[in-house]
């Protein structure tokens, strides 16, 4: 199963987002980081008692669990929505132009 999960454009920003993976639901804590300097969006993600992910660069167009696959959370990638103005999602444009796609582990 696919899923879209929210991005909020609001730099030490956290949020939460069930997504549905092999016949469970796992509730995550997204918190988003915006680097000036470097021009870059970081993520930390967590369970409720647990850090999966700590300042997680969002790299476009690739597997960003694909190294994390023994925690049996799926696949994640920040897909483009329509044409892009820059490579990587920046402050503006991380809404609009982009979408992070959670994929279920055997997608």
């Amino acid at each position: 199963m696919i899923s879209i999960v929210p991005m909020i454009g609001i730099p030490n920003h956290t949020y939460s987002c069930v997504i549905p993976l092999t016949g469970r639901n796992i509730t995550l804590t997204f918190h988003m980081t915006f680097n000036e300097v470097a021009g870059f969006w970081f993520v930390d993600v967590s369970t409720k008692d647990k850090m999966l992910l700590a300042s997680y660069p969002l790299i476009p167009a690739q597997d960003l669990l694909e190294q994390f696959q023994y925690m049996d959370i799926g696949h994640a990638s920040i897909l483009p929505k329509t044409a892009i103005s820059d490579q990587f999602p920046n402050y503006e444009t991380i809404n609009s132009e982009w979408v992070l796609v959670w994929g279920d582990i055997d997608d």
